[in-house]
């Protein structure tokens, strides 16, 4: 696929897709944390699984590496959520993002020990432990 650009600024790393319009990975932890990886942005289309995995394999090539034991935050995975008429789409996106972890631990050969969606204030986030 390789349509991922990646850059940095004074506070993250972004990866952005060519092909997707929607598609947007940034980490604000700092590199080389072997404890967590916080997302502050995890936003993708229903079809970039993919995508996602692959931007997994190039944040452990710039030195955001996923290891045991860690932490990965994906924080405000659905921002607008305001009633319970946006429960379905706030469970679809962390059903998303779990289901690219779990794939790309399967393929990194690490396990992924549990996975919840947090309350976080007004919003939520996506929580999975690495082992």
């Amino acid at each position: 696929m390789t349509d991922l650009t990646a850059r940095t600024d004074d506070w993250s790393f972004q990866i952005v897709a060519e092909g997707s319009k929607r598609f947007f990975v940034r980490v604000t932890s700092p590199m080389g944390s072997k404890s967590s990886m916080v997302f502050s942005d995890f936003i993708l289309n229903p079809d970039d699984n993919a995508r996602a995995i692959e931007a997994f394999r190039l944040l452990n090539e710039r030195g955001f590496v996923i290891s045991p034991p860690m932490k990965l935050v994906f924080q405000d995975i659905h921002p607008s959520y305001s009633d319970e008429s946006d429960r379905a789409e706030l469970i679809r996106r962390h059903d998303q993002i779990v289901g690219v972890v779990k794939e790309y631990a399967v393929q990194a050969g690490l396990t992924v020990e549990n996975t919840f969606l947090n309350p976080a204030g007004s919003k939520f986030e996506t929580v999975a432990q690495i082992e």
